[in-house]
C-alpha cells in the first residue's frame, strides 16, 4: 500500500462515520490483497459488532445523464456529499497498458482532493463507482472527476477475497485501442484490431500472429476495438483456448491461442539509438506532404533497432523534424520516433523514405509503422490516415 504521498505505510486505520476521532480512534485493518492494474485493494476489519455496508449496483446499467452523488471527505470534511450527473463512460485518460482496466466512469459531481476511495452511488443508494481521479489545471474541481465502475470493482473484489490477487489472461500482443478506418482498409480489413507488437515467447507468438495481423474476430465474436479484444482476453481463464480469426495480407486465417498469465506474459522493449540529435545522412528540413524531415540511421543504430524490436533485417528513418500542424504531427509522429515502413513498404534510407514521399497523392491512404521512443523504451505502433 501508498500514502497519498506515494510513500510505503506500514499501517493502516479505519474511521467508522459517528464514532470518536481521537489520535488512537479506529480499527487497524489488514490487507486481504491488491490490484495494481486498478489501484484497489480490499481491506478487513475487526469491529466486533455487524456493520452496515453498501450494496453495490451496476455500473453498466447506468446511462449519461443519470443522477449520482460522490461521498468523500474533500480538505478534510468528512462525510461531504456533492450531486451531479453521469456525464460519459468508458473513459480512458491514462493510455496504453497502463489504463487497460480503468475505463472510468465520467461526472460532473464535484470531486475533491479526499474523494479519492470515497463511493460514487445512484438515486437508490447503490455504489456503481469508487471515485479515484480528477481533470484539472489547478489542483482542484474543474468540473471533471472520474470513478472506477462498480463491475470493475466487483470483480477485483471477488477474486481478492478468493485468492488474495487478481490473474487476467494476456496472449502478448500491443495494438492501439482505436484503429482509424484509414489503417484498416489499408491492410483489407473493416474491422478488428491492427497488431502493432508481439512479444517474443508469448502465446500470440506461438500461435503464429505477427506484427501487421489484424484481429477480426475471438471465439466468432467480431472485435470492433481494442477494448473488446482486452475484455475477453482479460476474463479468459489463463490456460483456456480462444479461436482467433485474423487477416495477414488480407487474406484470412484461423489459428487457436493458449491464454497465458499477463503477470508473466506482458514484457518491454528497451534500448535504442542513443541520441536522436546524432548524425547522419539525408537529413532536410520539415515538410513535403507529409510534414517532416528524415535522416538516416547509422548502420549500428538500424542493427541495434533491428535486435530489439525483433525485425527480420535493419531497416528505419529518424524523425529529425516535423512540421506544426502538418500532416505527421496531426497523427502524432514526433522528433526522435524511428519510421519502420510507409505504406507496408519497409523504409532503409533518407532517400528512400523521400522518393516514395514523393509519389503520395491528395486523397490517399497513408499508413505508417512507426517505433516509439520513451527514455529508453520502444514500441511499435501504427499510424495511418487519409493525405488531404
Amino acid at each position: 500500500m501508498q500514502s497519498g504521498e506515494d510513500r510505503p505505510v506500514d499501517r493502516i486505520r479505519v474511521q467508522l462515520h459517528g464514532e470518536d476521532t481521537g489520535p488512537r480512534s479506529g480499527y487497524e485493518a489488514k490487507i486481504i490483497g491488491k490490484d495494481r492494474w486498478t489501484d484497489l485493494a480490499v481491506i478487513k476489519i475487526d469491529a466486533g459488532r455487524s456493520l452496515a455496508y453498501a450494496e453495490f449496483g451496476d455500473s453498466d446499467s447506468m446511462h449519461v445523464g443519470d443522477w449520482v452523488l460522490a461521498i468523500g471527505s474533500p480538505f478534510g470534511l468528512d462525510s461531504t456529499v456533492t450531486a451531479g450527473i453521469l456525464s460519459a463512460k468508458g473513459r480512458d485518460i491514462e493510455g496504453g497498458p497502463e489504463g487497460q482496466f480503468k475505463r472510468f466512469l465520467q461526472t460532473d459531481a464535484a470531486i475533491n482532493p479526499g474523494n479519492s476511495g470515497g463511493p460514487l452511488v445512484n438515486m437508490a443508494g447503490q455504489v456503481v463507482g469508487i471515485n479515484t481521479a480528477i481533470a484539472t489545471r489547478r489542483g482542484t474541481y474543474d468540473g471533471v472527476g472520474f470513478a472506477i465502475p462498480s463491475t470493475t470493482a466487483r470483480k477485483v473484489y471477488n477474486q481478492l477475497i478468493s485468492t488474495g490477487s487478481v490473474q487476467r489472461g494476456a496472449i502478448g500482443v500491443s495494438f492501439t485501442s482505436q484503429n482509424s478506418p484509414a489503417l484498416l482498409r489499408s491492410f483489407g480489413a473493416d474491422h478488428g484490431v491492427v497488431v502493432n507488437v508481439v512479444e517474443p515467447d508469448s502465446p500470440a507468438e506461438r500461435a503464429g500472429l505477427k506484427r501487421g495481423d489484424v484481429i477480426t474476430s475471438v471465439n466468432g465474436k467480431p472485435i470492433r476495438s481494442g477494448d473488446e479484444l482486452v475484455a475477453i482476453v482479460s476474463d479468459a481463464g489463463v490456460g483456456s483456448k480462444l479461436k482467433v480469426e485474423y487477416l495477414r495480407d488480407k487474406k484470412p486465417f484461423t489459428t487457436e491461442i493458449v491464454v497465458g498469465d499477463r503477470n508473466k506474459v506482458i514484457g518491454q522493449l528497451l534500448g535504442g539509438p542513443e541520441d536522436e540529435g546524432q548524425s547522419g545522412e539525408g537529413s532536410e528540413q520539415a515538410g513535403g506532404v507529409l510534414g517532416l524531415s528524415v535522416r538516416s540511421l547509422t548502420r549500428d543504430q538500424a542493427g541495434e533497432l533491428a535486435d530489439q524490436l525483433h525485425l527480420s533485417s535493419p531497416q528505419g528513418v529518424l524523425v529529425s523534424d516535423v512540421q506544426a500542424s502538418g500532416f505527421a504531427a496531426d497523427l502524432g509522429i514526433q522528433r526522435g520516433d524511428v519510421i519502420l515502413s510507409l505504406n507496408q513498404q519497409p523504409v532503409h534510407s533518407a532517400e528512400e523514405f523521400n522518393r516514395l514521399q514523393g509519389q503520395l497523392k491528395s486523397g490517399q491512404d497513408v499508413v505508417f509503422l512507426i517505433a516509439h521512443r520513451t527514455g529508453r523504451t520502444f514500441t511499435t505502433i501504427y499510424l495511418a490516415d487519409r493525405l488531404p
